[in-house]
């Protein structure tokens, strides 16, 4: 979605039409590498006309299962949030996609023989609000860095602003750009053309959230209690 948006507008709803024009090497440089490299692809389509089609999956954020011990980008939100990086519940929303789902939409979009063009990944938008209340009620209601502060107003808006300021560049920019804002999408193509039907999001937390359990980037949910 990096190459579709640099910033959710809770005044339009995003489509395969649209695309990143905002990112720069200051303004969300890894968004602006998405955009980069998927106009490249198109681009060598239109000019070099190969044999083979097309296909681009646009995700939001990847969330769930790992197969290997790492902790990526995407799943460390979760792991953040239980482990009290946060201070307090921010007023940041996500759109999330179960790592899953994307798995099988790659297959959709190489055996469908009418697959064409964008499809737009991600479940229902879920504010970090929902996602607290969601690993609590998984069991996580005891570890002491779960947040509770309530941050997600005009007044814990502007602190993040101002804090942005001394975050690294990029962390920075992605702060100033999605604090108080909600994404809205249509990701309609993916689930006519593809007959692609997601999981809820909040299994997909919870799963995450086990995963990491697993791996030992988080306390166990039963000594949480």
């Amino acid at each position: 979605m990096a190459a579709v948006t640099d910033e959710p507008d809770s005044r339009r709803v995003l489509t395969e039409a649209d695309w990143n024009e905002r990112s720069t090497l200051t303004r969300n440089p890894y968004y602006l590498s998405k955009t980069l490299a998927e106009r490249a692809a198109w681009a060598f389509m239109e000019r070099e006309r190969p044999a083979f089609d097309l296909v681009a999956l646009n995700p939001f954020m990847i969330m769930g299962p790992s197969l290997g011990t790492g902790l990526n980008v995407s799943n460390r939100i979760v792991a953040d949030i239980i482990n009290g990086v946060y201070p307090g519940i921010l007023s940041l929303t996500w759109g999330i996609v179960d790592v899953r789902d994307v798995a099988i939409a790659h297959v959709r979009a190489a055996d469908v023989l009418g697959a064409h063009g964008r499809y737009l990944l991600a479940q229902d938008p879920v504010s970090m609000r929902t996602m607290v209340a969601w690993l609590r009620e998984a069991g996580y209601d005891r570890v002491p860095g779960l947040p509770s502060r309530s941050l997600d107003n005009a007044a814990g808006n502007l602190m993040v602003r101002l804090n942005s300021y001394m975050q690294p560049a990029g962390v920075g920019s992605y702060l100033r750009t999605h604090i108080g804002r909600v994404p809205r999408y249509d990701m309609s193509k993916a689930r006519q053309e593809l007959g692609l039907i997601l999981r809820q999001a909040r299994a997909t937390v919870v799963d995450t959230a086990r995963d990491l359990e697993l791996h030992g980037h988080v306390p166990p949910a039963s000594e949480a209690r």
